[in-house]
């Protein structure tokens, strides 16, 4: 019998492999659903949602000030996306960084039908 644990890094790893598969396919994924979300938080840092910055990689998401910008710089609620911490500070929080992620989909996951090298 497994235990929670193996359980978890399986349906992790599966989400995992599908969310990268279709990222490569251009398929977009619009509706992620919050077992979606927490399995990837808990891939990235088991879900801490005290977890600062490390070696260029903030929250619970782990994400990098490039991905922030490649997601459109979210920001939190009246923050400046030019300020100079504002990508750490939504990155730390779990739901702001729940945004930069559909904004990364949004605009990387589109259809990659027709598109040469």
């Amino acid at each position: 019998m497994q235990s929670k644990s193996q359980v978890v890094i399986l349906v992790c790893s599966i989400s995992y492999i599908i969310l990268w598969g279709t990222g490569c396919t251009g398929a977009f994924i619009t509706n992620l659903s919050e077992g979606c979300y927490r399995c990837l938080c808990h891939v990235s840092t088991k879900c801490d949602t005290s977890h600062g910055c490390t070696a260029g990689y903030c929250g619970p998401f782990n994400i990098s000030r490039v991905y922030w910008i490649d997601a459109g710089k979210i920001t939190l609620p009246d923050d400046d996306p030019d300020r100079n911490h504002a990508w750490e500070d939504c990155a730390r929080n779990y739901h702001c960084s729940k945004r930069i992620i559909e904004g990364y989909l949004q605009k990387f996951g589109k259809d990659a039908i027709g598109l040469t090298t």
